[in-house]
């Protein structure tokens, strides 16, 4: 009952009310009215989802249910974001927990709500370092970082060459040199609740050096000092010489008089500050000297006596232009 000209009421309980309004004026006069009204129970609701928990930015599934014919189904996720009918799917942006709550409106117009919780996940941060071990094999060092009450579990590398590790600190041997990306998807484990991060970076893999040399003379005659020059492109800390004869040297540039003529294969080995190496070969002649003497006739002899000089040689006299060494002997002196 009510005494309030316009009352407001809420009925605890489904079905017809006949609601009867008496007015009575200041005359005490009565009037009396009565009006039917029909008063419906709220719809069933209910909602399942595709996991309690989830990690960050994965879909959930949402399935609404009722009993009750249902004209429009309102979702809130709980994190700013709302959607409609029965099914629907939600992607968290971001971690915490959230109240999902589901709103049904029936045919009658009645409405009903019911609320969950989900717990969203933080993902770990996928990180990770490299340094070049010697030349084109890098180290990689894992650096992620898993949430509170995560811990890494797996890890895996695409080396961006066709290659792939399991290892939480791979190292790498590149087939050549240049830019690789290179990416880690790392692994946390809370609970069973298994979530992941994935990041790339270009890798930077050093060349090997291009090492030539030259020689000089060529051929080189018997006693005479070759010089050997060294030339590359790259930064080379190291430079080795095998000069084919059973004798070494170092540096860039080097001389070395052979001690018996033929020809020597001389190898130049050179080492950039990767440890990056490379060789190149050419062959060095040394030609023998020619065998030659010479007669005196008469000898001794007088002064203003004509005297016979007759050379001897046992070898070919026909010399190379470059031969120095060689044509200093035929000197008149």
């Amino acid at each position: 009952f009510s005494t309030d000209l316009n009352p407001t009421h809420a009925f605890a309980s489904p079905g017809p009310f006949d609601v009867m309004f008496t007015f009575t004026d200041i005359e005490g006069c009565q009037d009396t009215v009565i009006h039917q009204v029909f008063v419906f129970e709220h719809p069933d609701v209910d909602f399942s989802t595709s996991a309690a928990s989830a990690c960050l930015n994965t879909g959930i599934n949402f399935f609404g249910q009722s009993t009750d014919a249902i004209t429009l189904w309102e979702w809130d996720f709980g994190d700013g974001a709302f959607g409609s009918g029965q099914n629907t799917t939600h992607v968290y942006t971001t971690y915490g927990v959230m109240q999902v709550t589901l709103t049904v409106t029936a045919t009658n117009g009645c409405q009903s709500t019911m609320t969950r919780l989900i717990f969203v996940a933080a993902p770990p941060v996928a990180d990770f370092v490299y340094n070049i071990q010697t030349c084109d094999t890098i180290q990689f060092t894992d650096i992620s970082t898993s949430p509170p009450g995560f811990f890494l579990v797996e890890w895996r590398w695409d080396f961006g060459d066709g290659t792939t590790s399991d290892l939480q600190h791979p190292a790498h041997a590149f087939p050549a040199g240049g830019t690789y990306p290179v990416s880690l998807v790392v692994f946390a484990d809370s609970a069973g609740i298994i979530c992941s991060d994935s990041i790339t970076k270009d890798v930077v893999v050093p060349d090997k050096p291009t090492v030539y040399f030259t020689f000089s003379p060529e051929p080189t005659c018997l006693g005479e000092p070759t010089n050997f020059f060294g030339t590359s492109g790259n930064v080379i800390q190291l430079w080795y010489w095998d000069l084919g004869d059973g004798n070494f040297a170092t540096g860039q540039n080097a001389t070395h008089t052979y001690a018996t003529p033929g020809t020597f294969t001389v190898t130049l080995f050179a080492t950039d500050a990767y440890g990056c190496s490379d060789t190149v070969s050419h062959d060095v002649t040394v030609q023998d000297v020619p065998d030659i003497s010479f007669t005196v006739d008469p000898n001794p002899t007088c002064m203003v006596q004509p005297t016979s000089f007759t050379s001897v040689s046992y070898t070919h006299l026909t010399l190379p232009t470059t031969c120095n060494l060689c044509r200093s002997r035929w000197s008149p002196s």
